[in-house]
């Protein structure tokens, strides 16, 4: 089998995302921050390549794949608008450049927030056909999700990006 990139390696639902996929017996690549982050993911079967996600330099080192998925992002609500534009704005828009550079499918861990926390308050389903609603100023993680999904469109409308949107709700679990 080849091999896929991962982003957020680190976090609850990426560090998943490495074990099934090495179990399963693909190669993982994973970008991790430090050295401590390197050693997470060596010991789910990755290797790591140290950078940013919101740094162009390590996703020029990727140079073959046969998917990404993007599942880094910073989700606490106690950093600036700047640091989540950095983040899950910029960092789709290199996750995005990355899969249209080597023509892989690009699959990117959203959240159910893009829709807007008062459209879930009255809705008893929410699916993809769902409309958006409002989302505050403050709510720097949705306004950021929402964001990096527009971006995704765009760049699908202007290259040949092939990608999808995972939604998920709340997630609990081991690490």
């Amino acid at each position: 089998m080849g091999y896929v990139f991962v982003t957020g390696g680190t976090g609850l639902v990426g560090s998943h995302v490495i074990s099934l996929l090495s179990k399963s017996g693909y190669n993982v690549q994973a970008l991790v921050r430090d050295d401590s982050g390197a050693a997470l993911v060596e010991s789910l079967g990755a290797s790591a390549i140290k950078g940013r996600v919101e740094d162009e330099e390590p996703w020029l080192s990727v140079r073959e794949a046969e998917a990404i998925v993007h599942a880094a992002a910073l989700v606490t609500q106690q950093r600036s608008w700047g640091s989540f534009q950095a983040v899950n704005i910029q960092g789709t828009r290199h996750a995005a450049t990355t899969a249209i550079r080597l023509g892989v499918r690009l699959i990117h861990i959203s959240s159910i927030a893009v829709y807007g926390r008062q459209a879930l308050l009255h809705s008893a389903t929410v699916d993809e056909d769902s409309a958006w609603g409002p989302l505050r100023d403050t709510d720097y993680y949705a306004r950021s999700k929402r964001m990096a999904e527009e971006v995704l469109q765009d760049m699908s409308r202007a290259a040949d990006l092939s990608w999808v949107a995972l939604r998920p709700c709340v997630i609990y679990g081991e690490r």
